[in-house]
């Protein structure tokens, strides 16, 4: 039975997947907080815009932003800055 180069590869194999292990994981992680929280701020905005639709007048739209922006405490865009009060 001839065993050259078997620790070599197995080795090899090894470092392999330490290096994916520890490279790839907290990439993982990382790309799924942030899915989390675009979700979270795309239903924000869809409510937003939904609300644009509901109000007759631009002063009640703009009290309900502004408490949906209290409530949520989202950062405020410079654009919106009009709504987020």
């Amino acid at each position: 039975m001839n065993n050259d180069g078997f620790l070599l590869y197995d080795s090899l194999l090894a470092v392999v997947i330490f290096t994916a292990i520890v490279l790839m994981l907290p990439g993982i992680f990382s790309i799924t907080a942030t899915d989390e929280l675009s979700m979270e701020q795309l239903k924000f905005y869809r409510e937003l815009y939904s609300m644009s639709t509901r109000y007759n007048s631009t002063e009640d739209y703009i009290k309900a932003a502004q408490n949906l922006f209290k409530g949520t405490g989202f950062p405020c865009d410079e654009r919106l800055k009009k709504i987020c009060g």
